[in-house]
């Protein structure tokens, strides 16, 4: 918590697998589908975007998508995200929106990478602390999902 009472979110998972395929787990939209959610697509460059939705029937441009603007990356480091469209389901969206989003990838071993999610920039409002609260155990529950899904790869291997 920062002096103006700014939060940040702060979660990371250790995955036992390379870094390479983690990368490219946020980066590429093929494999950011095999863990994260059924549509998918990614520009990775700076300015570019990651748009997503959960709901299998929505197409790339729905207006109920995710749409999160690339604000830089270091390949196999870290991407820095901000979301300038969320689901209109999700109340408080304009809370989400002024919060950064940062994922790091920390090689521990040739074999085992540390992936950390940060947000920053959440206030201290009602809407931004009921999405900090959604956000906590929703991205809790990515992290292990890439986990499992990354972890199978590796051992298939």
């Amino acid at each position: 918590t920062t002096a103006d009472g700014a939060r940040t979110l702060q979660q990371s998972i250790d995955i036992n697998a390379p870094v390479t395929p983690l990368w490219r787990a946020f980066a590429e939209a093929e494999q950011f589908k095999r863990w994260n959610s059924p549509v998918a697509a990614i520009d990775m460059r700076v300015g570019g975007s990651l748009e997503a939705s959960y709901d299998a029937a929505h197409a790339l441009g729905d207006p109920d998508n995710i749409r999160h603007r690339v604000i830089t990356f270091l390949p196999e480091r870290l991407i820095v995200f901000q979301n300038i469209q969320a689901p209109k389901r999700l109340v408080g969206a304009e809370a989400f929106q002024r919060t950064i989003t940062i994922v790091e990838y920390m090689p521990l071993s040739a074999d085992r990478t540390r992936v950390q999610i940060s947000s920053t920039g959440w206030g201290n409002d009602d809407a931004a602390n009921r999405l900090y609260v959604f956000f906590k155990a929703g991205n809790a529950s990515l992290l292990r999902k890439m986990k499992a899904v990354f972890e199978a790869s590796a051992a298939a291997k």
